[in-house]
């Protein structure tokens, strides 16, 4: 399983990201985003085609200024992006 070319748009953001990434065949994809502190403030799960995908995240307004990451899990892997969010 490969992950490839994750890319977060527009970085920063106020109330919406997209996270690009690619897989090499179809899976379900888990985004998270983790404040500072550890805690999971935002979870989503979705299927991702075999290629290039790309999902939005929404719902950023609740969420308070500051570095986040976005943890993309496939399968068995993990990638981590710095996430800056602005108010």
């Amino acid at each position: 399983m490969k992950i490839i070319a994750v890319s977060i748009i527009p970085n920063p953001a106020r109330e919406y990201f997209s996270v690009k990434f690619f897989v090499d065949k179809e899976w379900e994809v888990t985004i998270s985003l983790v404040d500072y502190t550890g805690k999971k403030v935002m979870v989503q799960k979705q299927k991702a085609a075999k290629d290039y995908n790309t999902t939005q995240l929404y719902g950023l307004a609740k969420c308070s200024a500051g570095i986040y990451t976005v943890m993309l899990f496939v399968n068995i892997e993990l990638v981590n992006q710095k996430f800056v969010l602005t108010k």
